[in-house]
């Protein structure tokens, strides 16, 4: 029986160690990483669901805003292309309808429907149907938007559940606040792994709220507190730490910290940033602090 040399022993064992050692640090880098991003992305496909909304109401003269009318934000172009105009659905080659209740009093229905797809300006693939009712008008203190999907995805991401916003009035900035919560949220990713999500916080409108015919200056801070199950199974907290920045002209949320407790896993401490619009932020678990990409 030929046996091997005792470098060559020495070389294999030196590289199943590397091996080892590398898929290790991998598996921890997952493990500290997946319900951060798990997270971020069950948020901002929540707010893309409440922007379609926002604009939308917008374009109809439902809310106290009016649309930016071709002025050139990516989202506001995409949903309009689609379905806010009604000589331009007719170009399009998809099945897109606006359907407004005609009714003139309260509550109210509005419903977008995508088709079987529209990639728009902002190079978000959106299909499927979004369903808003409301009691009032956004500014109205009392009213209550609330909507769900049906059979909705964006960009391959199915989006289930229920937002309700809720017009609480003037705090004592002078700005208008708005309860939110999210029952019953669900994604579903192109792989078929599932995170689900639910949250209850407060929403400020900060900036925008004077610029009637402009809702892509609009500017929200959110707190509060929320908690899901990431895909992996494993369930989490979130609570607001600092403020969340949400500008509707973004994407993504722009600054703002959060801590997320994993059950058995220590907590990480999520930084948006300092107000740049990007899909960065950072995870720090204990001393270790790591650069995420937020995906949408």
């Amino acid at each position: 029986m030929r046996t091997l040399p005792l470098r060559a022993i020495v070389i294999l064992g030196i590289a199943g160690f590397i091996l080892t050692t590398t898929s290790c640090k991998k598996r921890k880098l997952n493990r500290a990483t997946t319900t951060s991003e798990d997270n971020a992305l069950a948020e901002n496909l929540f707010d893309d669901v409440f922007s379609v909304m926002e604009e939308a109401d917008a374009e109809n003269g439902l809310s106290d805003k009016r649309g930016k009318n071709g002025s050139g934000s990516s989202f506001g172009d995409s949903l309009r292309d689609t379905c806010i105009f009604g000589d331009t659905v007719k170009k399009l080659p998809i099945i897109c309808r606006e359907v407004l209740d005609t009714t003139d009093g309260w509550p109210r229905r509005l419903t977008i429907d995508f088709g079987s797809g529209y990639t728009g300006k902002d190079s978000i693939t959106r299909k499927g149907m979004i369903i808003l009712e409301r009691t009032g008008r956004y500014r109205e203190v009392g009213s209550v938007h609330s909507y769900t999907t049906d059979n909705y995805f964006v960009d391959d991401h199915k989006v289930e559940g229920t937002r309700a916003v809720t017009n609480s009035g003037l705090n004592s900035a002078g700005n208008s606040e708005f309860n939110i919560d999210v029952t019953g949220g669900k994604i579903t990713t192109p792989d078929n792994e599932t995170i689900t999500w639910e949250s209850h916080r407060t929403r400020e409108w900060i900036e925008g709220a004077s610029t009637i015919f402009n809702i892509f200056d609009d500017v929200y801070s959110i707190s509060g507190n929320a908690s899901g199950v990431n895909r992996e199974g494993r369930a989490y907290t979130v609570q607001t730490t600092t403020p969340l920045r949400i500008e509707l002209d973004c994407r993504w949320i722009v600054s703002g910290v959060i801590e997320i407790e994993p059950d058995d896993l220590k907590k990480r401490v999520i930084d948006y940033g300092s107000g740049v619009c990007d899909d960065e932020a950072t995870v720090t678990v204990g001393r270790k602090t790591r650069t995420i990409k937020l995906r949408r």
